[in-house]
């Protein structure tokens, strides 16, 4: 419902990896479900900012929530596409990895090392 309670970073998440793990998407298609799902919600809290709904601190928690849900998502199938094609590489990091909130989130992902180390 567009005007129900924002569902949080978490809900989000596991909202979007639901829609991104239809077997009939290649990684494209992954990444246009992405695309198309962050646009959804990004307008929704435009809107509901706008409309005086939510004040712009909200709108700031809603918009890192729904960059964060994106971001680990899209960076799973990501690297799921290059192991497909290339093989893993051992140790490797995302090149955002100094963004700690982040890297906690998606190196474990794509990576044998541990975030913290």
């Amino acid at each position: 419902d567009f005007f129900a309670e924002w569902p949080g970073r978490d809900a989000l998440t596991t909202d979007l990896r639901g829609a991104l793990a239809d077997p009939a998407l290649d990684f494209e298609g992954r990444l246009d479900t992405a695309r198309r799902w962050q646009k959804d919600l990004h307008f929704r809290v435009g809107v509901h900012h706008l409309r005086g709904l939510i004040g712009p601190e909200a709108a700031a928690v809603e918009y890192a929530d729904l960059a964060e849900a994106v971001v680990e998502n899209v960076w799973a199938v990501t690297c799921a596409e290059f192991a497909r094609k290339y093989g893993r590489i051992s140790g490797a990091r995302p090149p955002f990895s100094a963004v700690k909130s982040v890297s906690d989130h998606i190196t474990p992902i794509c990576s044998s090392t541990p975030a913290s180390e």
